[in-house]
């Protein structure tokens, strides 16, 4: 049984793919399989894939029921002891990073890390510790998380009835109902790309949660929809750059730093008259 079971979905996105696997193949940890489950591309995906068909373990072109679904047939061909979705287009932030999150013996269920904004190249922190509300206002992202396959047969595979939420449907199923074991390590994991359905769609990625919630836990419904006002508003925006920006936070703690010095000086003048 390997370590590891990376699974790459696509669908019609080959750039993205070779850039995915090329992170995916030069990792310095070699003790994983690689799986690749393309949704029946008509672009060069397949060519790219065949490219590299001696590194990876498995793969498949075909139609699928939409990201779950693809994302179920990977776990379903997975024997490896973890199961990681890398995405097309996503890609492992340096070669190390597997070797990194591994080189302990990691025995809990889920261990996940930090993520990096392709967009704003904003580094994305991994909740620590765990609460609800960072399942909500923060969640953990499937690139940085490392889940036991053997969860996937405890819980069940990703709803394929969801459009966009399923993986977090499986974090509440896992972490809130089953009080499975996890582990955060501050390893920075990998680059996702935005743009995806989630943020596409945010109106039935607020629908489809509110869905999740009221069949898994309706006790904390209200508590969801307070937290979900608290999330719209401009207040966490503000807040979460100046966690996850370290230029933005290194700027505020500099300049606050100053006011403190120049206030202490103005008083000491002050006394001094």
């Amino acid at each position: 049984m390997p370590k590891l079971s990376i699974i790459t979905i696509n669908y019609n996105n080959d750039k993205g793919l070779k850039k995915t696997i090329e992170s995916a193949l030069s990792q310095t940890f070699t003790d994983y399989e690689y799986i690749i489950i393309d949704g029946g591309s008509t672009d060069e995906s397949v060519d790219i894939i065949k490219a590299n068909a001696d590194k990876i373990h498995y793969w498949v072109s075909e139609k699928d029921a939409g990201v779950y679904n693809a994302m179920n047939k990977g776990i379903l061909k997975a024997t490896g002891e973890y199961c990681y979705f890398l995405n097309s287009g996503d890609y492992l932030w340096s070669a190390d990073v597997l070797e990194r999150v591994f080189k302990e013996s990691n025995s809990e269920a889920i261990v996940y890390g930090n993520m990096i904004n392709g967009r704003t190249q904003q580094l994305n922190l991994g909740p620590h510790p765990l609460s609800f509300y960072d399942l909500f206002i923060n969640t953990i992202y499937h690139q940085s998380a490392f889940i036991k396959r053997s969860l996937f047969d405890k819980i069940g595979l990703y709803s394929e009835h969801f459009k966009v939420v399923s993986d977090w449907e499986f974090f509440i199923k896992a972490l809130c109902l089953e009080h499975c074991s996890y582990k955060y390590v501050n390893v920075d994991v990998a680059l996702y790309e935005v743009g995806g359905l989630s943020f596409q769609d945010r109106a039935s990625n607020y629908r489809d949660r509110e869905i999740v919630m009221k069949q898994l836990v309706p006790f904390f419904y209200d508590d969801y929809e307070t937290l979900k006002k608290y999330k719209q508003s401009n207040f966490v925006g503000i807040f979460d750059t100046i966690e996850n920006n370290k230029l933005v936070s290194s700027t505020l703690s500099a300049m606050l730093s100053f006011s403190r010095f120049v206030r202490f000086n103005v008083l000491r003048q002050k006394r001094k008259g």
